[in-house]
Parts: C-alpha cells; structure tokens; sequence
C-alpha cells in the first residue's frame, strides 16, 4: 500500500496538499512529526494566502508568518488615518472637518462579507482589493481639475465620499497609484489604466506579450505621473499618460465613453457600484536603457538582472538580483513621449546611476550610524527591496540584521544615505511613504511612523490629548489656546520612528501612504473572523446620509432657465488639502512650512515648487508647459503657502 511520506516534498506541497480542506489539512498534521513539519512551512502557506485569497508578498519583505496571517485572513480591517478632505477617508459626507490623527475605520464591507487583502494610497484617495479581485475606491483620484459632474465617475474629479466598488469584469491582483492616476494588473496578465473610476483603459503593446520572458510584465509601478513595468527578463519601460500620443489616444477614447455612458453610483444586491466603460489602447512605452557595467557583489554566477523597480516624481530606483540599487532620472524621458523632433534630437537619452554606497556591504557597513546600530555587525549585507515616492527612496535588507537606507531626488552615486538608527535590526520587511512622513512596517506586525504631522498622517494620537512633545504641541500652553481652534500648524515634527496604536492584539499585514494620509490593514488576533461593530455602525449611518449628498452633487450643473449650481472653487495642490474646495470640500487650517527631517524635502530645496492653478474642463494631462516657469508652473500673486503634497497652495 503507498504511503503519503513515500512521495516526494515538492509534490505534496504543490499537488497534495492544497487540494485538502483546512480541517483535513489540520488533521494530517496530527498524524506525525513529518506532516506536522511539512504542513508548517511557510511557503506552503505563503501560497495558500495567495490562491484562496488573493493575498500576495508582493508589497513587503514577509519571509515568515504566513500561516498565522492565514488564520487572521477570514476578515482583515481596514484602517485610515490622516487628511480627511476629498472624502478620501471614505467615512461618508458630514466628516471633512474632522482631524483624523489616529486609525478609524472606513466605511468599508463588501456585501458578500468578502475580507479586503489589499490597500493602495492614491493622491487623495484610496484604493482595496477583497479576496476576488474586486476594486473598491474612495475619495478624489483627481483633485487638480475641475469636473461639471455631468458624467459622474467617468470624469475624473468626481468624489466616492464612502466606498464603491468599480464594476470592472476582471480579477484584480494589484494596484499601484500615482498622484492622479491608478494602475491595476489583473490575473490575465492585463494592465489597467484609470484617470477615472468610470473609465478602465487596457493598455496593450507588443512590448507586453507575454511570448517571452522580456515581454511578460512581472511588476506594474505607478509614478507621479507616470506609469512604468518590469518583465520577467529584467527589461524596464516606463510611460506618460498626460502626453504625446498617449494622452491623445486617451481624451479620444474616454471623451465619447463618458458622454455615452455617465458612471453614475447604483445598488446592486446592496452594494455601491460605479458602472465602468472599457476600451482599449495600444502604444508604445518607452524602453529604458540598459544596466551598466556593474560590480561582482557575491559569488552568484546568475546573470545581473533588474528585479524590482520603484517609480517616484522625477525618478525611477532599481534593483538587480544581486543587489545593485541604480537610479534614472526619468526627466529626459517624458520629452521622448512628445512628438516635438527638435526636442528628442536634442534630449540625450539618461542612463542608470549605480549607487554604491547603497549596494556594497563595506560602505553601507562602516556608515557611522550603521556601525553603531548594528549590534552584533553582520559580515555582509544585501539589499532585496526598495521603495519609493515624490521625492524620496528607501533600500533595505531583511532579516534579523537588518538595514533601511533613505535617498532621494539628489542622490547620486557619491552620496551616502541617510540612516535612522532606530529602524535598523528592526525585522523591517517594508517601507511606505507619503510625501512629507513615511511607515516602516516590521515582521512582528508593528506599525512605525515619522515625519511631518500632515493633518494627522502619521497616526500617532490627536496633538489636543496627547501630551507635549513629538506628534504633539511644543508646550502645553501653546496646545491649549490653539484646542478651541483646533488648529495644528505648530504639530511639532516626529524624528524617530514611532509605533501606531491600534489596540491590543492587533497585527499589522500591510500599510500604505500617500500625500497626507495612511491606511493600513490589520488582523485582530485576539478576536479572529470577528466583525467591527465600528465598521458595521459607520455603514449604517454613512448609508443612510449619502443619497440627498449624491443627488446635490450629481445634478447636472447648469438648468435651462438660468439656474446655475454653485461652481466649486480649485485650489493648487497635489494629493491632499488643495484641490476641490466647495460643499464638500471645507476650509481647513494651514499648514505652515515645517523643517527638514533625516532625508526629506525641506522648504528651501532645490526641489521644484510643483503645481498650480490648472484650471481644466474634460480629460486633460499634467499641465501646460510654461517656458518662463519650467515645467509645471503658474505664476502666484500672492504668498504661497505649501500643501500637503509639497506644493504652493493659494489657500481660499
């Protein structure tokens, strides 16, 4: 008679045993030492996870754990925290005004009790996937153009104040955003292009195939305002929505689908659902250049290949196998992308920059805050992922020893990164960021945050309770003349990487950030598979409150016989305060200036003031060219003051 134990591991963890019930699985492993072992690894798990619930280790460094993430995965929760205007928050209209500095839930649960396994942060908005590759969204996925809301969420600047879920035929595995722009890559292998919830644009090139390993995309990165990919073979592309062709190709095939199809919000069996047009684009990505000559860093005979990139505003990070961390400067790029001959003939294509006081363990170990934070000192160390936003990069190793390294836009193959003590030998397995405060989130499920206060961003506690220090006011006189206002432009910066409370027994599987915002999701170990009776009670009331907020805004604005609704004012900005400010859209305090932190943007930068009053009817791209400002740029009147997303904001 055969015996299970006779076959060979691999094909009892590949072919047997996922076939097996939980109950039947629990039961073998009863049954020996052997099956207890095998039914314990974490790979098989690892796969479990993903098979049963679309849940993937693509967005951390998570080497173990995961059977104890699939115990909890019956019915993670979704937490947000930070800026709470755009209705990005997703907890419905009468909660603009709120300061939101520690986690809450969204008004956020999928009908059929399908749990949410990932969260993506756009500019001003969110974006979840539940275990079957539905997309839910909420907020603004567009604050800087102004919309009539005649076409509902096929126009960009429409707002999800609660959660909705985009009806879109597709299996979603992830999604990764941009500033105003997401991009979702499906189970088939497709890419998914949204400058409107309304409106899903596949977009197709031969360059994306999947013949062959260079033409089969394995990573799908979101930049500021553009989109890049990575194949199997370890070629790059990237591309610009708001230009050339593409941008054309896009208003000509959105224009015609908004006009026909309205995407206004419906109930079905329930549950918000924005209706979404499909269409199809082909183009033509840009081919980024090939690697360099690099250094042997190990006795790997494998060919060096790009194995991970990160996209930020004016710069793409890499990754080899071996542990290379390059950066291109994507600017020359996006002139390739116009049709403007005298341009690209005068436009030198850029090249990868080796980075190697981020790549090569005698640098990165004889850093001196490296050196003193390392205790016992590894012999080498070997960075396996990267992550980046606006203007700031980080590159980490994982493991019991190890390192988190912070660049950014000025970077360059002399300069040594910026280190926090505090989050080395951490077990950190991921790094997010937003634009002016950034979370480290670590294997044993702890949350860290620091930065800028942001609205509340960093998750750390409301300033008017908290006592006076980091996170909070500089004094206790100070925060009691400014609680009647409830003004927080004196929020004192946080240095040091600090752990978010969400309560006891919570463990953190993801998190992500974005302009002034956080969100993260969590498992209560404590209480697996419960229900929040927070989250229940905020639908409930969100629900009932939305439609008279719903009809107010998806009114045609203009009425034969002179009636004319009232046109919201636009403010300059990125991803957070700036845009929209109307009914729903409050007038919200102003966040002076702040100074540098470890490795960020300061007021005095070379960093470009990005932005501007771009006031735009219909499918419009990144903003006019102005010679006399550069790039991006409208001239101010009066003072600028900074929004969240680092640019100049005329406040209203």
């Amino acid at each position: 008679m055969a015996n299970l134990q006779g076959l060979p591991v691999e094909l009892l963890l590949d072919n047997v045993l996922p076939q097996l019930a939980l109950r039947d699985l629990l039961a073998l492993a009863s049954t020996s030492k052997f099956f207890t072992i095998l039914i314990n690894d974490d790979t098989f798990w690892q796969r479990k996870l993903e098979a049963e619930y679309n849940f993937t280790s693509r967005e951390t460094a998570r080497t173990t754990g995961w059977k104890a993430i699939y115990r909890g995965m019956r019915r993670p929760q979704v937490y947000v925290w930070g800026a709470s205007s755009n209705g990005r928050l997703g907890r419905g209209p009468g909660h603009e005004r709120d300061l939101v500095a520690a986690p809450v839930h969204p008004a956020l649960k999928p009908k059929d009790g399908t749990g949410i396994v990932s969260l993506a942060a756009g500019g001003w908005s969110f974006h979840a996937l539940d275990a079957k590759g539905r997309l839910y969204v909420w907020g603004q996925l567009d604050a800087e153009n102004v919309g009539f809301h005649v076409n509902g969420f096929a126009d960009r600047s429409e707002t999800a104040q609660l959660p909705m879920r985009v009806g879109l035929d597709a299996k979603v595995q992830y999604v990764s955003c941009g500033r105003s722009h997401a991009l979702a890559f499906d189970s088939a292998s497709r890419i998914w292009h949204f400058s409107a919830w309304g409106i899903a644009l596949r977009l197709t090139s031969p360059a994306f195939d999947n013949t062959t390993p260079d033409t089969t995309v394995v990573q799908l990165e979101a930049g500021w305002d553009f989109g890049a990919a990575l194949t199997a073979g370890g070629s790059a592309y990237a591309w610009w929505h708001g230009r050339g062709d593409l941008a054309r190709q896009i208003t000509e095939t959105s224009t015609p689908l908004a006009q026909q199809n309205a995407a206004q919000v419906k109930t079905v069996d329930g549950e918000r659902v924005v209706p979404c047009s499909v269409a199809e684009i082909a183009f033509d990505p840009v081919h980024l250049p090939a690697l360099p000559a690099l250094p042997n860093l190990g006795e790997s005979k494998d060919e060096v290949k790009l194995v991970k990139i990160a996209a930020a505003d004016l710069f793409i990070v890499g990754l080899t196998n071996a542990g290379h961390v390059l950066k291109l400067d994507v600017q020359p790029l996006r002139a390739r992308q116009d049709d403007n001959a005298s341009v690209l003939a005068g436009t030198p294509l850029p090249r990868w920059e080796y980075l190697p006081r981020f790549s090569e363990s005698g640098y990165i170990l004889q850093h001196p805050d490296i050196s003193q934070a390392l205790s016992p000192a590894p012999s080498s160390v070997v960075i396996t992922h990267i992550s980046a936003h606006f203007h700031t990069f980080f590159a980490y190793s994982t493991g019991d020893s190890s390192v988190v390294l912070q660049g950014g836009d000025a970077t360059v193959a002399a300069t040594s990164p910026t280190v926090l003590p505090a989050l080395q030998q951490r077990g950190v397995i991921a790094v997010v960021l937003g634009d002016y405060h950034w979370g480290a989130l670590t294997a044993q499920g702890k949350l860290l945050t620091w930065g800028q206060f942001s609205s509340g961003a960093l998750g750390l506690g409301d300033p008017f309770e908290k006592e006076p220090g980091p996170g909070g006011f500089p004094d206790v006189r100070t925060r009691d003349a400014l609680r009647r206002f409830r003004r927080t432009d004196t929020v004192l910066p946080v240095e040091q990487p600090t752990q978010v409370d969400f309560g006891p027994g919570k463990f953190v599987i993801a998190a992500t950030a974005a302009g002034w915002h956080t969100g993260a999701l969590v498992l209560d170990l404590e209480n697996v598979g419960g229900e929040s009776e927070e989250v229940q009670e905020l639908v409930e009331q969100a629900e009932s409150s939305a439609a008279d907020d719903l009809a107010q805004w998806q009114s045609p604005p203009f009425i034969p016989g002179g009636v004319v609704h009232p046109m919201p004012i636009i403010g300059r900005g990125r991803g957070g305060r700036g845009g929209l400010i109307g009914r729903q859209q409050p007038h919200l305090p102003v966040q002076p200036r702040q100074p540098q932190l470890q490795g960020g943007t300061p007021s005095g930068s070379n960093a470009p003031p990005r932005g501007g009053l771009h006031f735009r009817v219909g499918f419009a791209g990144r903003g006019a060219h102005i010679p006399a400002l550069g790039r991006d740029h409208t001239s101010t009147e009066d003072s600028p003051v900074p929004d969240e997303q680092g640019d100049a904001r005329q406040e209203q």
